[in-house]
């Protein structure tokens, strides 16, 4: 008989090895294969960074359960969120029924300093109505046209940081502001501008939900044009 040459061989050993995609569709489009082979579960060994190797049931466990571990850590995290967004909710409720309940605009701003700085952390709030006429909490638009063209010249809402002169004219001296978030009033931000400043760098940034202040903002704008 004629031998075969070595690259004969080579050629139908090349043919026998399987593609590594071809074992994985075999396997997805016949899912009974261990269960009709089950000793392979254990015979079959998986190398493992740390024991060496394991059974192709013992990996499978292992992954399970590193996904149950990565789900638990998913609910807990979802769980703090929620706790966290009812102590929001609670704040905001509280703060709404302070701020129909104000007289005039000295007491809407100490009822807004008094809960969110003691139930949020925000030290510093900025609350002034558009008018001419020199009262405490009214500025003429002009003078905060500069802030207004550079962080709401496109939206209602701003969150980050501020330059010094922008700091300044918010919150005077007071330096530890880090982040803050800006809020026109007013359907076209004819009625006023407020502000809350945090020490925290991270606690305003680009991007933030405005679900509570949406509707913060309608209030004090209803209250604003009230006390005019």
């Amino acid at each position: 008989m004629k031998q075969q040459s070595m690259t004969d061989m080579t050629a139908i050993k090349e043919d026998l090895i399987l593609d590594e995609q071809l074992v994985k569709d075999y396997l997805l489009a016949n899912p009974q294969f261990f269960i009709h082979n089950p000793d392979l579960l254990q015979t079959i060994r998986l190398p493992h960074q740390e024991r060496g190797v394991v059974s192709l049931v013992e990996r499978q466990q292992e992954l399970l359960r590193a996904k149950v571990q990565v789900l638990e850590e998913e609910i807990t995290q979802l769980m703090s969120v929620a706790r966290q967004n009812e102590g929001i909710f609670l704040t905001f409720s509280e703060l709404y029924l302070q701020i129909i309940k104000a007289a005039d605009e000295s007491t809407l701003y100490q009822a807004m300093l008094d809960i969110l700085s003691d139930k949020l952390n925000l030290p510093a709030i900025y609350l002034k109505s558009f008018a001419d006429d020199g009262q405490a909490f009214h500025i003429k638009k002009a003078e905060v046209d500069a802030l207004l063209e550079h962080r709401l010249m496109r939206n209602d809402y701003y969150f980050g940081r501020l330059n010094v002169q922008e700091q300044k004219l918010l919150f005077a001296d007071n330096t530890d502001i880090k982040s803050a978030a800006l809020m026109l009033l007013g359907d076209e931000g004819e009625v006023g501008l407020v502000a809350f400043g945090s020490t925290d760098e991270n606690h305003f940034f680009p991007g933030m939900d405005i679900l509570f202040l949406k509707e913060l903002r309608k209030i004090l704008a209803l209250m604003l044009n009230k006390f005019r």
